[in-house]
């Protein structure tokens, strides 16, 4: 099974947007309330390679492999990503490196609780009238 902590599936559907990666679902199967999707997706790094990925959906969770490289060592790779997606099942992830990225992205300003109380701190500890 492949697992990733969200970052990871972010990264690797960006990658997958980057390379304009397209998932084509070429069979399910269902079994009572399991379903398995298989998908065929071009490689991004080798033109004329397809690889295959497996989507099982159980009661238990959902797990994905991939023909590819990265697929075989059990990392998560852009092509499990663009095929969780096309599948639903995948949300929009945001790739945020850093706050000021964040704050960027999302148009918000990130407040410090405390930067006023330091800032008062600072000036008693300089000698200085704090500001209200």
């Amino acid at each position: 099974m492949t697992v990733g902590a969200p970052t990871i599936w972010a990264r690797a559907l960006h990658r997958a947007e980057c390379h304009n990666i397209v998932a084509v679902l070429a069979s399910t199967e269902q079994r009572g309330f399991d379903e398995t999707l298989f998908y065929k997706i071009a490689s991004a790094s080798r033109p004329g390679t397809v690889h295959g990925v497996k989507i099982e959906c159980t009661a238990e969770g959902v797990r994905s492999s991939c023909t590819c490289e990265a697929g075989q060592r059990g990392s998560v790779c852009l092509h499990q990503a663009r095929a969780m997606r096309d599948a639903g099942l995948l949300p929009d992830l945001m790739l945020i490196e850093s706050i000021e990225e964040a704050k960027e992205e999302l148009r918000i300003e990130v407040v410090d609780p405390m930067a006023e109380a330091r800032k008062r701190a600072m000036a008693l500890l300089m000698g200085q009238k704090p500001v209200a």
